[in-house]
């Protein structure tokens, strides 16, 4: 029973880890970008019961072109895993 109780509580915290990686950037993202996709992925995440919190800079999303696509972009790509996640029997 302990034994179950650590794996399932190190895959969570595997999970969690890789979930806050800093997103991708190069040549076709620019630093406003980064800052929505990373906003958008917490909040996807929160969205499917992940510990956490919606976040989303309200002052930048809509008036910051890059900073919404990349907000927008990184919620569906983190709802959707966490949703895959989730249906498949994960935490």
């Amino acid at each position: 029973m302990k034994r179950a109780v650590l794996i399932v509580a190190a895959a969570l915290a595997l999970s969690l880890a890789a979930g806050c990686a800093a997103p991708p950037t190069g040549p076709a993202r620019t630093p406003a970008y980064a800052d929505g996709q990373k906003d958008g992925c917490e909040s996807g995440q929160a969205s499917q019961g992940v510990f956490g919190r919606p976040k989303k800079d309200a002052s930048r999303f809509g008036a910051d072109t890059q900073y919404t696509q990349g907000w927008t972009d990184g919620f569906k790509r983190c709802e959707e895993e966490e949703f895959r996640r989730n249906s498949a029997g994960g935490l």
